[in-house]
């Protein structure tokens, strides 16, 4: 799945909001899952995180749900149908946003 490419709306460096596409698409390590988000929760924070305390250079999102498509964990297996939030932190990995086609998550 290394060559898949992925749609997101991110904030970028400057704290610019855009969709971006074509993006690459992570790969889980060890103890993470890799989820097709079927549905990602509208959220102040989401622009809030950026305009109020500087989280840049990420992927939106917080909120999701999805089925695993790819697991590196014990916990999930492919298929396995999904609901959880992620944590924001200045620094948070690309993977981590809600607002995407695929994202990584940590089991």
């Amino acid at each position: 799945m290394a060559s898949a490419k992925d749609t997101a709306i991110i904030a970028d460096s400057l704290g610019n909001f855009s969709l971006r596409n074509n993006t690459p698409v992570s790969e889980p390590d060890l103890g993470e899952v890799q989820v097709r988000v079927s549905y990602s929760g509208a959220n102040p924070a989401d622009i809030k995180h950026t305009t109020e305390l500087g989280v840049t250079d990420t992927t939106l999102g917080y909120d999701f749900a999805g089925i695993v498509i790819q697991s590196r964990s014990s916990r999930f297996k492919d298929v396995d149908v999904v609901t959880s939030y992620t944590p924001t932190s200045c620094g948070r990995l690309h993977k981590r946003g809600t607002h995407q086609d695929i994202l990584v998550y940590i089991s």
